[in-house]
């Protein structure tokens, strides 16, 4: 019964994460590889908002609420 109660709890927590995503502007710091493009593809299918940007400027784009800077 106990575990239960944690596997369900741990799959609300995921999914108001997910929740928590949608609408989010993210602006990811990367060369364009295939790499780029897989992390993009799954983030809009979660509804995010994503800006491409390399070489990453000196100035953030407006509204962002996320930065990812990979390498």
């Amino acid at each position: 019964m106990a575990s239960t109660a944690k596997n369900s709890k741990k799959q609300r927590s995921t999914l108001d994460a997910f929740r928590s995503l949608r609408d989010a502007r993210i602006a990811i710091f990367h060369p364009q590889d295939s790499n780029r493009d897989t992390l993009v593809q799954q983030l809009q299918r979660i509804g995010c908002q994503t800006a491409c940007l390399w070489p990453p400027p000196s100035a953030l784009p407006e509204n962002t609420d996320i930065v990812l800077f990979l390498l």
